[in-house]
């Protein structure tokens, strides 16, 4: 019989049993970085495109000038590309340079994630955790190690989240210059500003929040509104304005046109009010965009062909009957 002095012995051996096909999985992962860092060409459309932002900053042009058919710059701050470019005089301006920082940035994730789980006596879970995430590589379509803002600014981020956890005396003004460096490269990372206030609020008081706030906010804001003011306001207008008539976000939210996304996300009943026709309520996009190409039906058609609602519209059923393949 096994002796009681023996069971945390068996339990650490068991423990380590998920550890083994995470560190299998993690080592394809980072084979696979190895492999592409190298590669002569774009991995991915908006590689070379991001080098020609860095080669811009480099060479003393602006970023965000009137789009024309010689420039038009990505919806992303100068973060990253500032990174690659300070870079260049020592790494040169190539893909690989690009890569490394981003790969940089997803092992500081899995450094920041394993930290987190390690202060709480977890260590190997945190390790598992991070190896799972890297596992996510080609789940994700692969951007860990392209020439992209992603994989840093997913860096910044947990770093940031990390620093938050802690209570060390200024570890709340470290998280919010690490949100802000999140911020400069990938302008999505502000929205992690709130819940991380109100957590060290809740758990530290006002104090703490206000400082966090201080140290990231701040930065933030200067930083957005010296850039507005340097670009004459095209700055804000590439970063939020243009994605914003993206048609992919556009139909996330809404489906179809601007011209027929109010009266096609408007409710039924408003609808009635206004004498809104089948043929002429304005949502025939939205009701054919679900009954795609890859669905073995026909869309539908008749007097109901451009109706959003639920019960009539055949392309709805289709689409409820899981044809979609």
């Amino acid at each position: 019989m096994t002796s009681r002095s023996s069971s945390p012995g068996w339990h650490r051996a068991f423990d380590l049993l998920p550890l083994l096909p995470a560190l299998y999985l993690a080592g394809r992962v980072l084979r696979g970085f190895a492999a592409r860092i190298g590669h002569p060409f774009d991995l991915e459309w908006m590689e070379g495109g991001m080098l020609g932002h860095a080669w811009r900053l480099t060479h003393g042009l602006p970023l965000y000038p009137e789009a024309g058919p010689d420039w038009v710059p990505y919806v992303y701050p100068p973060g990253y590309p500032a990174v690659l470019a300070a870079l260049s005089p020592v790494t040169g301006l190539d893909y690989a340079p690009g890569r490394v920082v981003s790969v940089l940035g997803v092992l500081l994730c899995c450094a920041a994630t394993t930290w987190i789980f390690a202060r709480r006596g977890q260590a190997l879970v945190g390790l598992i955790v991070a190896c799972c995430f890297l596992g996510c590589w080609r789940a994700s379509g692969a951007f860990y190690d392209l020439v992209r803002p992603d994989g840093l600014a997913i860096g910044l981020l947990t770093a940031s989240i990390a620093a938050a956890l802690e209570r060390r005396r200024g570890a709340e003004i470290a998280s919010g210059l690490l949100l802000f460096a999140a911020f400069a490269v990938k302008h999505h990372s502000a929205a992690f500003g709130v819940p991380l206030a109100l957590g060290l609020w809740l758990r530290d008081g006002r104090a703490a929040a206000l400082r966090f706030g201080a140290a990231s906010a701040g930065p933030g804001l200067l930083f957005t509104l010296a850039m507005t003011l340097a670009t004459g306001g095209r700055f804000l207008e590439y970063l939020i304005v243009v994605p914003a008539t993206h048609p992919v976000i556009a139909r996330a939210w809404c489906p179809g046109p601007p011209a027929s996304s109010a009266a096609g996300c408007a409710p039924r009943r408003w609808r009635r009010r206004r004498g809104c026709s089948p043929r002429s309520c304005g949502c025939a996009p939205r009701c054919r965009a679900r009954c795609c190409s890859r669905c073995p039906r026909s869309p539908p058609s008749g007097p109901w062909a451009g109706c959003s609602s639920t019960r009539r519209c055949r392309a709805w059923r289709c689409r409820r009957r899981a044809c979609w393949r």
